[in-house]
């Protein structure tokens, strides 16, 4: 089954580990497409972004990134999307991000999860 949200960095982060900082209509669409059995998407850059954000002596996240990571290496329940040169071109000529990335793979367009909007 095809992820139906992507989760930027942040809100995955939450997830994981700071639920509750997310609203109640965040919650209630991650909880439905678990229960649904659909993993939940997350762009391959949320993991650089993620290495460089809470890397090596970095005290932004309550638990220790090598935790993070293997609570997405062992759950089934999450897809990496890999990024093709096709989002890599668009990203170039755009003025801003808002938000984080929106797309990933040109051709897999679920609707973009961020920690500002959906």
């Amino acid at each position: 089954m095809a992820p139906q949200l992507l989760l930027d960095t942040h809100v995955l982060v939450r997830w994981l580990v700071e639920p509750k900082r997310l609203s109640r209509d965040k919650i209630r669409a991650l909880r439905s497409a678990i229960r649904r059995g659909e993993p939940l998407g997350l762009s391959a850059i949320t993991l650089i972004e993620s290495a460089l954000l809470f890397g090596e002596g970095s005290t932004r996240l309550r638990v220790p990134l090598p935790e993070l990571f293997a609570a997405l290496d062992s759950s089934a329940g999450f897809h990496v999307v890999p990024i093709d040169v096709e989002i890599a071109a668009e990203v170039a000529v755009l003025e801003a991000m808002p938000c984080g990335i929106l797309r990933t793979e040109s051709s897999w367009q679920p609707p973009a999860f961020t920690a500002c909007g959906w």
